[in-house]
Parts: structure tokens; sequence; C-alpha cells
């Protein structure tokens, strides 16, 4: 009889157990649309076309005796095309959104415009001091290019540099540190070592910043779908950037290098540490599925305006995949 008790008493301390593992299933791993092999090894800038169907990628070699050359490639509807300038390294890329153009940064601060798809250097822009980094607003209305010195914001449609920001102030930070708010109305740049600055993309003015109080910079920066702040300091940091008010950190088993929001604010892509990308439900921070499941290495990510595709650059190539939906947005 008392044996009979201590096997019930077991059973029932188990079984709660049993059930919360059954509740919390391994989330499924994708496997890509697509694998776009890349000229050089480390495929590290990305950006999809408005519609998705085209992909811009810049690689560099990793290689000793190569080191030091990239490669541009655009890849559209199973077709590749790469772009190369004698002597010229290149450092970033951009889609428009909707017009046939693309635009690339070079190591020497030049931003060149290019037709697509026939490829035609249109006009070779001279704006910044060292390499830029390129974003386009959602609309296509502006984008902004960015280097140590601080931003400039360009017209989407005339490629027209309409305002120059600066802070006199603050020593401005890596220019890989830089992102447009969903509305494409504000940009967000730091100033090093932790400072958070948001101008308005519109007017230039500076309308606000968040101040950290860490002394380290973070891995990337960028907003929520509600414009606040989120910085990535191993934890994903949201702050507020009006009260200047930590409020809310996303903590995950590995260190978050790099994030990013879908457009519709459902999903949540963390590139951590482990070299694993995770899609999680933006609402209540399950993990939808997992991308680079095997752990390779990670040189970049980037998301499509609508949400539905994820590239990731690996080691040699770029692997492409259709994004899980939560459950609520369905």
């Amino acid at each position: 009889m008392m044996m009979k008790f201590v096997q019930l008493l077991i059973l029932l301390i188990l079984t709660p157990l049993v059930t919360a593992q059954q509740a919390t299933p391994t989330p499924p791993a994708l496997t890509p649309h697509t694998v776009l092999p890349t000229q050089q090894n480390a495929p590290y800038s990305l950006s999809f076309s408005g519609d998705g169907r085209q992909l811009i990628v810049v690689s560099a070699s990793t290689d000793e005796a190569t080191f030091g050359l990239t490669a541009l490639q655009w890849y559209a509807d199973g077709e590749t095309r790469t772009i190369t300038r004698e002597g010229e390294l290149f450092y970033s890329a951009a889609l428009h959104p909707f017009l046939p153009q693309l635009y690339a940064a070079t190591y020497s601060g030049s931003v060149d415009r290019y037709d697509v798809p026939a490829f035609t250097l249109a006009d070779t822009i001279l704006g910044h001091e060292s390499a830029p980094l390129l974003l386009f607003a959602p609309d296509g209305a502006h984008f902004v290019s960015a280097d140590w010195s601080g931003l400039l914001i360009w017209s989407g449609m005339s490629s027209e540099v309409t305002f120059i920001v600066t802070d006199e102030a603050a020593a401005p930070g890596d220019p890989a540190r830089a992102a447009i708010s969903p509305d494409g109305q504000l940009v967000a740049w730091l100033s090093y070592p932790s400072t958070v600055m948001i101008t308005s993309i519109t007017t230039g003015e500076l309308v606000g910043r968040v101040l950290t109080g860490y002394d380290v910079e973070p891995y990337q920066i960028g907003f929520t779908p509600t414009n606040q702040i989120a910085i990535a300091y191993g934890t994903l940091e949201i702050w507020d950037p009006t009260s200047n008010q930590l409020v809310e950190r996303i903590i995950t088993t590995d260190a978050v290098r790099d994030f990013t929001y879908s457009r519709d604010g459902h999903r949540l892509v963390l590139l951590t540490a482990d070299n694993v990308v995770r899609i999680l439900d933006a609402a209540n921070g399950q993990t939808l599925a997992l991308a680079n499941a095997e752990g390779a290495q990670v040189w970049g990510m980037t998301l499509s305006l609508d949400g539905r595709r994820l590239a990731v650059g690996l080691d040699n190539a770029v692997a492409v995949y259709d994004m899980p939906r939560p459950v609520h947005a369905e």
C-alpha cells in the first residue's frame, strides 16, 4: 500500500513537468527558400527591393591573399549580376523600394547611383569623409547616408541632399549603428559611445535622444513598431525616447548581436551570439522558428518590407527564407 502511495506521489509531481515540456516544443528549423552563392566570402550588407523580388548583396573576401576585395551582386527572379569598380571597395548598398535604382557606398565616401537592370552608372556623389551606411525610408521618399561625422538626408526622388545633420557636442559613433523608423519620419543614429540621437527626416532637426549611461557601444540600434528605441547590448533593451526610461528588457540564452522588427509589428527577428536567427512573435515573445539552426557564421541579415522574406548572409552564400506568421496575425 505504501509503495502504491509513493508511486502515485511521484506521478503527481512529474505530471506538471511533462505537461510544461509538451507546452513548449522546440521551434521548427526553417529550410531556405533559395540559397544564393556570393562571389566573395562574407555577405554583410543586404537590401531587398520593395516587392521583395530583388536583393542586393555586398560581400568581402576573408582570404589573406585577396583580403579587402569586395563584390556587389544583384539577384532577381533567377538572374544574377555582379558589379565591380576597379580600385574601389564597396561598403554598403541599398535598393530603392519602388524605383529601378540601386545605391552603393564606397570606402572612399562616395555614393554611386545605378539604373537597374541595365546597371549603368547614373551619377557619383561625394559627400562623406569615410565609408557611409545607406538606408532607405520604407516609402522611398528619403534615404540616409551616415558616417562617423554625421548624417546626410537625401530626397529619394531627386537624389539631392536635403539636410546635413551633425552634433558638435558629441563624438559620432559607428555608422553601422543607424536606423529609420517604420513610418519613415525619424532616423536614429549612435553618438559614441552610447547616446542614440533621433532626427526628423523631414525637417533635419534633432527631436530626441536616449542616454543609456553605459560606457560601451551597443551591437545595434533600431526602432520598435511604435517608434520606441531598441538597443542590443547582449540583451535587447527597449527605451522610451520621450522619458529616456528603460521600459523593457528582452533576455535570450545567447547575446543579441542584431535584430529587426517586421514592419507590421508582429514579428521580431534576433541574431544571437550562437549565430542562430530566431523569429519571435513580438506580442508574446514566443519563438516561432529558427533560421540557420545549425549555427554557421552569420555576417548580416535583412527583412523584406512586406515581412515575407528573410535574407541571411552566411560564409559564402545568402540564404533566403519564407517568414512564418504568428497565429494571431493570420
